[in-house]
């Protein structure tokens, strides 16, 4: 979640509490002892297990003086955040949720720490540095304590009694084309077309296609368009190679869900799965009687629901679904694109967030993809494309 530099700013006013606390320096983590390490790890511990209501922050590049902010300085570098999960959830009875974001403030670069109320208590599970195993660090102000044995039976009696005014929610595959539900586990077929070389491919109004045992459709060209067939046979590639999948989020709490969202990381660890979005699947070129048409494929007035980016280790998969009432679904409706070159099964490790949930709510989803690759000629290439649009033919056969 991206903070706002009148956010920001805003903290700059307050004193260090149970939800703030500002560092001039940063953490020392990449080559740090155990020791200089878990003064990082006790602050997330404490603010975690902290009692509050609202998210805590850790702002790092800024100077404090009794609590207060006095200047912001500013940090020469940033941690990362993926090795700070791996190092903090490692270490951990189970995964705590925080992140760190490199933003600027006052032009300059600071670090921040932002830590979303969740289930408590949180402890290591082994001894590290200068840390204790099975030991509940609690923010206490602007200062941190050990929790008493009975502190940390209310911790727990608190949670359960704050999950009941919460949204339960669920996140499962959906089918918009028969509007059901898929559950959290599916089998995608797809077939990868082998297509002629492009130069292969004839002009648009160059062919006879056949349409019967002794009769044949004759297209003449209208316009410029020569490249229809070509096109259209781009159109097919992408069609063939992906399966569309939604995913439908279900509220089971009596609370409505506000502001929802699903976030998936891929590894990219298998480089024969692909992912895409609806903006990147090619639109179906336009009728071939449309006279004087130079299309542009994938150009698409659609403000879609579901986005994919791919780093270069990762695919990131994100959607939106808004407000959810109790006891209600909500499903995306522009799909995801998933395909593959090879037979394989993956899991996808699912994150959903709300407005009003204190942490995300973790799933697994798991897709069975099953592929198969087909080498199509010019003629059957021809077929497809005639098979694609039969509405026109029959309404203009000569």
């Amino acid at each position: 979640m991206k903070l706002s530099q009148n956010f920001l700013e805003a903290l700059l006013y307050e004193y260090e509490s149970e939800t703030l606390d500002f560092k001039r320096d940063q953490y020392p983590f990449e080559g740090a002892t155990n020791e200089e390490k878990s003064e990082l790890l006790k602050d997330i511990l404490a603010f975690a297990n902290a009692w509050r209501r609202a998210n805590a922050y850790i702002l790092i590049g800024v100077e404090e003086v009794q609590g207060r902010c006095t200047s912001v300085l500013g940090i020469r570098h940033h941690l990362d955040d993926a090795k700070l999960q791996q190092f903090v959830n490692s270490k951990t009875q189970r995964p705590i949720y925080f992140s760190y974001m490199a933003t600027k403030l006052d032009e300059y670069d600071i670090g921040v720490i932002s830590i979303p109320k969740q289930e408590r208590p949180l402890y290591l599970t082994k001894n590290f540095g200068r840390l204790e195993k099975e030991t509940v660090y609690v923010r206490r102000g602007s200062s941190t304590d050990v929790a008493s044995p009975d502190e940390i039976v209310k911790m727990g009696q608190t949670d359960a009694l704050d999950n009941e005014n919460l949204p339960l929610l669920h996140v499962e595959f959906f089918d918009t084309r028969h509007l059901k539900p898929l559950g959290d586990s599916i089998q995608i077929e797809t077939t990868n077309l082998v297509l002629p070389e492009r130069e292969e491919i004839p002009n648009y109004g160059d062919i006879h296609i056949p349409i019967g045992n002794n009769s044949y459709q004759i297209f003449h060209s209208q316009g410029t368009y020569k490249n229809y067939y070509r096109d259209f046979a781009s159109y097919l590639k992408d069609r063939f190679a992906y399966s569309r999948v939604d995913f439908q989020v279900n509220n089971e709490g009596n609370v409505s869900a506000k502001d929802v969202n699903i976030e998936i990381i891929v590894k990219g660890s298998n480089k024969s799965i692909f992912f895409c979005d609806i903006r990147d699947i090619s639109e179906e070129p336009p009728s071939i009687f449309t006279p004087f048409m130079s299309p542009s494929l994938n150009v698409k007035n659609i403000d879609p629901d579901i986005w994919v980016d791919c780093s270069q280790d990762e695919w990131i998969i994100k959607a939106e679904l808004g407000k959810i009432q109790p006891k209600a679904s909500t499903h995306t409706f522009n799909g995801l694109y998933v395909g593959s070159e090879n037979p394989t099964e993956m899991s996808l490790d699912a994150k959903i967030f709300a407005d009003n949930l204190p942490s995300p709510k973790n799933f697994n989803l798991k897709i069975e993809l099953k592929p198969e690759i087909k080498r199509l000629s010019v003629d059957e290439l021809m077929q497809l494309i005639e098979n694609a649009f039969p509405q026109n033919n029959n309404d203009n056969n000569v």
